[in-house]
């Protein structure tokens, strides 16, 4: 039946290229729930952002529920707003022991030699993560790890990176005033070849 909705809508849209958008209002009983399928805009990203990196903020906040995808965006809307006020791509979000968990709307990730790190606990466990984690196997030893905020600081990290659906794997070159060597990069840059490849 959703196959069905879907078809349909895709039908009446007119654009060459969009993504669908399912959100699920539940209900005690599941007759009574509500689906809305509806199309939204594709954000494509310069190539230089994947090439030079991009800089991002930090943020005091996280989402409630960060296991799952809600419509609570208000802390999200906030910081992201912060990040554009300092011309800066994404916020990521610390909680008050100052882990880093993840962006607005991307998962985070450091990289310390052989190894990539990234928090299991508090993050949305996204399609494009898993993807990015077992690709990242094959080439790194993957810990989960909470990544503190002090040790971004004191340069604790090679590398850091982020992803999501529709921007996959973007280094990240600056952290606050922290900027990070793009000649540093080559493990993202093995993971980025490695997740293009797999599509």
């Amino acid at each position: 039946e959703i196959k069905k909705w879907v078809q349909l809508l895709i039908s009446k849209i007119d654009k060459e290229d969009c993504l669908l958008r399912f959100q699920l209002f539940g209900a005690e009983k599941k007759e009574d729930c509500i689906l809305y399928i509806f199309p939204v805009g594709i954000t494509f990203y310069p190539d230089k952002y994947y090439t030079r990196g991009v800089k991002v903020i930090t943020y005091k906040g996280k989402r409630e529920f960060p296991k799952a995808k809600t419509n609570n965006l208000l802390v999200s809307y906030v910081a992201l707003r912060e990040a554009y006020k300092q011309d800066a791509l994404e916020a990521l979000l610390v909680d008050n022991n100052g882990d880093v968990l993840e962006g607005t709307r991307t998962n985070f990730f450091a990289i310390k030699e052989n190894i990539l790190y990234t928090d299991d606990d508090e993050v949305l466990d996204g399609v494009t993560r898993k993807h990015i984690l077992e690709i990242a196997s094959k080439i790194l030893k993957v810990k989960f790890e909470k990544i503190k905020l002090k040790d971004i600081e004191n340069d604790n990290y090679d590398e850091y990176f982020m992803s999501s659906s529709s921007m996959g794997i973007m280094p990240i070159t600056q952290i606050n005033n922290k900027v990070i060597s793009e000649k540093t990069q080559s493990r993202t840059r093995e993971l980025m070849k490695l997740f293009k490849d797999r599509r």
